[in-house]
Protein backbone atom coordinates (compact mmCIF):
# COMPACT_ATOMS: atom_id res chain seq x y z
CA UNK A 1 0.00 0.00 0.00
CA UNK A 2 2.84 2.42 0.84
CA UNK A 3 4.47 1.65 -2.53
CA UNK A 4 1.21 2.46 -4.33
CA UNK A 5 0.87 5.77 -2.49
CA UNK A 6 4.53 6.62 -3.16
CA UNK A 7 4.15 5.98 -6.90
CA UNK A 8 0.93 8.03 -7.01
CA UNK A 9 2.67 10.90 -5.22
CA UNK A 10 5.65 10.67 -7.59
CA UNK A 11 3.23 10.95 -10.53
CA UNK A 12 1.52 14.02 -9.07
CA UNK A 13 4.86 15.67 -8.25
CA UNK A 14 6.09 14.90 -11.75
CA UNK A 15 3.03 16.52 -13.37
CA UNK A 16 3.74 19.73 -11.44
CA UNK A 17 7.22 19.98 -13.01
CA UNK A 18 5.79 20.88 -16.44
CA UNK A 19 8.10 18.44 -18.28
CA UNK A 20 8.25 17.63 -21.99
CA UNK A 21 8.86 14.25 -23.58
CA UNK A 22 9.80 13.02 -26.98
CA UNK A 23 9.15 9.48 -28.07
CA UNK A 24 11.54 7.96 -30.56
CA UNK A 25 9.71 5.18 -32.36
CA UNK A 26 6.19 6.43 -31.75
CA UNK A 27 4.83 4.78 -34.89
CA UNK A 28 5.37 1.21 -33.65
CA UNK A 29 3.18 -0.88 -31.36
CA UNK A 30 4.96 0.17 -28.15
CA UNK A 31 5.09 3.83 -29.15
CA UNK A 32 1.37 3.93 -29.92
CA UNK A 33 0.48 2.30 -26.59
CA UNK A 34 2.88 4.59 -24.73
CA UNK A 35 1.45 7.70 -26.40
CA UNK A 36 -2.10 6.66 -25.48
CA UNK A 37 -1.16 6.25 -21.80
CA UNK A 38 0.84 9.50 -21.71
CA UNK A 39 -2.10 11.45 -23.10
CA UNK A 40 -4.58 9.78 -20.74
CA UNK A 41 -2.42 10.44 -17.66
CA UNK A 42 -1.39 13.98 -18.59
CA UNK A 43 2.13 13.49 -17.20
CA UNK A 44 3.76 15.88 -19.69
CA UNK A 45 2.97 19.41 -20.82
CA UNK A 46 4.37 18.75 -24.32
CA UNK A 47 4.73 15.51 -26.30
CA UNK A 48 6.91 15.29 -29.41
CA UNK A 49 6.77 12.18 -31.59
CA UNK A 50 9.49 10.81 -33.83
CA UNK A 51 8.86 7.65 -35.84
CA UNK A 52 10.55 6.14 -38.84
CA UNK A 53 7.35 6.15 -40.86
CA UNK A 54 7.32 9.96 -40.88
CA UNK A 55 11.03 10.80 -40.76
CA UNK A 56 12.44 12.69 -43.72
CA UNK A 57 16.01 11.86 -42.75
CA UNK A 58 18.03 9.21 -44.56
CA UNK A 59 16.46 6.07 -43.08
CA UNK A 60 19.50 3.91 -43.92
CA UNK A 61 21.41 5.57 -41.09
CA UNK A 62 18.70 4.65 -38.56
CA UNK A 63 18.06 1.00 -39.35
CA UNK A 64 20.39 -0.17 -36.59
CA UNK A 65 18.97 0.52 -33.13
CA UNK A 66 22.48 0.86 -31.70
CA UNK A 67 23.18 3.71 -34.10
CA UNK A 68 20.01 5.46 -32.98
CA UNK A 69 21.01 5.08 -29.31
CA UNK A 70 24.42 6.61 -30.09
CA UNK A 71 22.78 9.55 -31.88
CA UNK A 72 20.45 10.14 -28.92
CA UNK A 73 23.47 10.09 -26.57
CA UNK A 74 25.12 12.82 -28.67
CA UNK A 75 22.12 15.10 -28.03
CA UNK A 76 23.10 15.39 -24.34
CA UNK A 77 19.63 15.19 -22.81
CA UNK A 78 19.42 15.69 -19.04
CA UNK A 79 17.99 12.19 -18.81
CA UNK A 80 16.95 9.49 -21.24
CA UNK A 81 16.06 5.83 -20.96
CA UNK A 82 16.72 2.96 -23.34
CA UNK A 83 14.41 -0.04 -23.06
CA UNK A 84 15.49 -3.39 -24.49
CA UNK A 85 12.58 -5.77 -24.03
CA UNK A 86 12.54 -9.37 -25.15
CA UNK A 87 9.95 -10.54 -27.66
CA UNK A 88 6.92 -8.26 -27.33
CA UNK A 89 3.73 -10.17 -26.60
CA UNK A 90 1.11 -8.23 -28.54
CA UNK A 91 -0.94 -8.46 -31.69
CA UNK A 92 0.86 -6.23 -34.18
CA UNK A 93 -0.91 -4.25 -36.87
CA UNK A 94 1.80 -5.05 -39.39
CA UNK A 95 2.48 -8.61 -40.49
CA UNK A 96 5.56 -10.33 -39.04
CA UNK A 97 4.98 -14.08 -39.53
CA UNK A 98 8.20 -15.25 -37.83
CA UNK A 99 7.58 -13.06 -34.82
CA UNK A 100 3.96 -14.23 -34.65
CA UNK A 101 5.18 -17.82 -34.33
CA UNK A 102 7.67 -16.90 -31.59
CA UNK A 103 4.96 -14.98 -29.67
CA UNK A 104 2.65 -17.99 -29.82
CA UNK A 105 5.48 -20.21 -28.55
CA UNK A 106 6.29 -17.92 -25.61
CA UNK A 107 2.60 -17.45 -24.87
CA UNK A 108 2.23 -21.20 -24.33
CA UNK A 109 5.11 -21.46 -21.83
CA UNK A 110 4.94 -20.97 -18.05
CA UNK A 111 5.28 -17.26 -17.24
CA UNK A 112 8.35 -17.82 -15.06
CA UNK A 113 10.32 -19.14 -18.05
CA UNK A 114 8.76 -17.04 -20.81
CA UNK A 115 9.30 -13.79 -18.89
CA UNK A 116 13.05 -14.18 -19.29
CA UNK A 117 12.72 -13.99 -23.07
CA UNK A 118 9.48 -12.08 -23.67
CA UNK A 119 7.34 -9.33 -22.18
CA UNK A 120 3.74 -8.18 -22.67
CA UNK A 121 3.47 -4.81 -24.39
CA UNK A 122 1.44 -3.34 -21.52
CA UNK A 123 4.25 -4.26 -19.08
CA UNK A 124 6.76 -2.32 -21.21
CA UNK A 125 4.49 0.75 -21.28
CA UNK A 126 3.93 0.55 -17.51
CA UNK A 127 7.68 0.27 -16.94
CA UNK A 128 8.34 3.30 -19.15
CA UNK A 129 5.86 5.48 -17.29
CA UNK A 130 6.84 4.22 -13.84
CA UNK A 131 10.48 4.87 -14.71
CA UNK A 132 9.89 8.42 -15.91
CA UNK A 133 8.30 9.56 -12.64
CA UNK A 134 11.02 8.03 -10.46
CA UNK A 135 13.84 10.38 -9.55
CA UNK A 136 17.22 9.46 -11.00
CA UNK A 137 20.65 11.06 -11.00
CA UNK A 138 21.72 9.07 -14.06
CA UNK A 139 21.77 10.72 -17.46
CA UNK A 140 21.19 7.40 -19.27
CA UNK A 141 19.32 4.39 -17.99
CA UNK A 142 19.41 1.06 -19.77
CA UNK A 143 16.60 -1.31 -18.87
CA UNK A 144 16.79 -4.90 -20.09
CA UNK A 145 13.93 -7.41 -20.06
CA UNK A 146 14.11 -8.38 -16.35
CA UNK A 147 14.21 -4.76 -15.16
CA UNK A 148 11.29 -3.98 -17.48
CA UNK A 149 9.27 -6.83 -15.94
CA UNK A 150 10.08 -5.70 -12.39
CA UNK A 151 9.28 -2.04 -13.01
CA UNK A 152 6.19 -2.80 -15.08
CA UNK A 153 4.75 -4.93 -12.30
CA UNK A 154 5.46 -2.40 -9.52
CA UNK A 155 2.59 -1.74 -7.15
CA UNK A 156 0.64 1.32 -8.14
CA UNK A 157 1.55 1.00 -11.79
CA UNK A 158 -0.93 1.61 -14.56
CA UNK A 159 -4.12 -0.37 -14.79
CA UNK A 160 -4.10 -3.13 -17.43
Amino acid sequence: MAETEALSKLREDFKMQNKSVFILGASGETGRALLKEILEQGLFSKVTLIGRRKLTLNEEAYKNVGEVEAKVEELKFDRYSVFRPGVLLCDRQESRPGEWLVRKFFGSLPESWASGQSVPLVTVVRAMLNNVVRPSDKQMELLENKAIHDLGKAHGSLKP
